[in-house]
């Protein structure tokens, strides 16, 4: 406990918080074994991207549906934008 990797020091340099869960225990994760399906689902299954910037402007278009537009079941299908402050 207490090491971390280069890429969890680079990630918090970048401002991004750093998460484990549980060992054993993927049931913690299932909120984002969600959220990968959709990415998966919704993005990138059978889509080839150009360059870098084909493949960011999809994901910046997904993550404003995702976000703003896409109500959500477990939110009493409201949009996780509506939830976040």
């Amino acid at each position: 406990t207490g090491v971390y990797t280069a890429l969890e020091v680079w990630l918090m340099s970048q401002g991004i918080k750093v998460g484990h869960s549980r060992p054993y225990h993927p049931q913690t994760q299932g909120k984002l074994e969600r959220f990968h399906r959709s990415l998966k689902n919704e993005v990138l299954q059978g889509r080839f991207f150009t360059d870098l910037d084909d493949a960011q402007r999809a994901f910046d278009t997904w993550r404003d549906i995702y976000n703003q537009k896409r109500p959500h079941q477990a939110l009493g299908m409201a949009v996780p934008a509506a939830r976040y402050s």
